[in-house]
């Protein structure tokens, strides 16, 4: 049988990572990875330690923490005995193999006993180092497993801004459909640059979510997101049913000076121009993503492409055919949900999901995420987000009394009211002229989760705002396995 060994701090473990791990893997019995951490960094040994198991549950994880310094040179002999005593010292096991991608691989395994494999020693199919990681954990998340993406997510507080309700297309399902007769609002700029200044203060990331109607046919807006992205610092992204994509000054807009964007496709050609009243739109589109794709690639951006699809019986078995199409766009990533009868409740009991379609649609997913992850499309949402899509399905209410409401997720609409989401504006909901400084907004989570505990109020007693369940959870790097393989030396 067998031996190898991988050490490093994996400070925190990426793609570049796991291609040297599975490397190793596939070419021993057996697989020692040793994390290696110090008492000052700011992500745990453990941590990491937890999240290597995860993602490599066939190998055998081991941390030590140590105080150790980063050899000067090759002629650091201090350093190399401290680091094979290190190593002799966690690992037992007599060693075959030592995979590493570095220059001290050879002396180190010959130190060990072992022969030394050097694996993509100048990073050619991974181009990724953990201090770039470090330094701009977004800039390079797709560089990240799920379980990894998750922990510097939950440092980002995400606001949701409905900056209008006004659109240009004649949705069937929706209500903002044109062709409605309703009131129709658009926010006030002077106070949205006044809450990106309030947003800005906090010491944290912040990404800002435009949403509509159609939030980029409101005139004001590209001069917002360029104050808000670039004067204020803030990551922004706008979800978008792509017809102004048409326009080139759009495109390069949408590359400049936004981080992600969503674009809202419901099936394939057929259904989707049905479904939104819009022959063409589909080919459109498709031109059109292709379009930006190119043009981010051209101009090194770093924008994430994504589109949202909405679930219904009509479309349900399209779902994998969808995907395919979309990862002939360089599309990135990809979020559903289920058709929802609050909008229009005339179009909804007819073309619903049925708890059949989803108990079909969670059997084929697994294999669907698999394929789709292949061709680098990434589809989000965990098994709690799809355990609701169930019980949503079956009229089963699911009551959430405690959702930390306000710590990780804001709704602002357009007449400037602020909620833990969108179906919350009239329980909880605070004019943000209420929220005029950084105190003020520190004290908001807080008065959110004192509203709840008063008592279940109707939205909470059947939640169905989608973040709650993970909708935007990814699970499309690996699944998640136990975690009982690590070892805490």
């Amino acid at each position: 049988m067998t031996a190898g060994l991988v050490i490093g701090k994996f400070y925190p473990p990426h793609l570049g990572h796991a291609h040297l791990i599975r490397f190793a893997r596939a070419r021993v019995d057996r697989l020692i990875v040793i994390v290696f951490s110090r008492r000052d960094e700011t992500i745990p040994g453990e941590l990491r330690a937890t999240w290597l198991a995860q993602i490599h549950p066939d190998c055998e994880i081991i941390h030590r923490v140590a105080e150790f310094r980063e050899p000067r040179d090759a002629n650091d002999f201090e350093a190399r005995d401290f680091w094979v005593a290190a190593t002799q010292h966690a690992c037992l096991t007599p060693l075959d193999f030592v995979f590493t991608s570095e220059d001290y691989g050879d002396w180190f395994a010959a130190r060990l006993g072992a022969r030394h494999i050097l694996v993509d020693r100048e990073r050619r199919a991974v181009p990724i180092s953990a201090s770039q990681i470090r330094a701009n954990p977004d800039a390079w998340r797709e560089y990240l497993a799920p379980c990894v993406r998750a922990y510097f997510d939950a440092r980002e507080l995400i606001v949701v801004w409905r900056v209008t309700d006004f659109c240009n297309l004649s949705c069937h399902f929706c209500g903002h459909s044109r062709t409605l007769a309703r009131p129709r609002r658009t926010a006030d700029p002077a106070q949205m640059i006044a809450f990106g200044n309030v947003l800005r203060a906090q010491a944290r990331v912040v990404r800002v979510c435009w949403l509509g109607g159609e939030p980029l046919v409101w005139q004001p807006l590209a001069a917002l997101t360029r104050e808000f992205k670039h004067q204020l610092g803030l990551r922004v992204a706008v979800t978008t049913n792509g017809t102004a994509l048409a326009s080139r000054a759009v495109r390069e807009h949408i590359v400049a000076d936004y981080d992600q964007i969503i674009v809202s496709i419901d099936g394939r050609a057929s259904f989707h121009d049905q479904v939104r009243a819009a022959p063409g739109l589909f080919a459109q589109l498709e031109r059109d993503v292709r379009a930006l794709r190119e043009l981010k690639m051209q101009r090194g951006a770093r924008l994430t492409i994504g589109v949202n699809t909405i679930l219904m019986r009509d479309n349900v078995r399209e779902f994998e055919a969808l995907c395919n199409e979309l990862a002939e766009w360089g599309v990135e990533e990809l979020t559903f949900n289920a058709l929802g009868g609050r909008d229009r409740p005339e179009f909804f009991p007819a073309h619903r999901l049925t708890p059949e379609n989803v108990v079909w649609f969670r059997g084929d997913l697994p294999r669907v995420r698999a394929a789709m992850h292949a061709r680098g499309l990434h589809i989000r949402g965990n098994a709690n987000y799809l355990a609701r899509l169930d019980a949503r399905a079956r009229d089963e209410p699911v009551p959430v009394a405690d959702c930390a409401p306000g710590t990780r997720f804001l709704f602002v609409d357009e007449r400037g009211i602020v909620a833990p989401c969108h179906f919350t504006t009239n329980e909880f909901g605070v004019p943000l002229a209420q929220i005029g400084d950084a105190g003020a907004f520190q004290n908001l989570a807080q008065n959110f989760s004192a509203r709840q505990r008063e008592s279940l109020r109707a939205p909470c007693a059947n939640c169905t705002s989608t973040q709650v369940f993970g909708k935007f959870a990814d699970e499309s790097f690996l699944p998640r396995k136990d975690t009982k393989n690590t070892k805490e030396k």
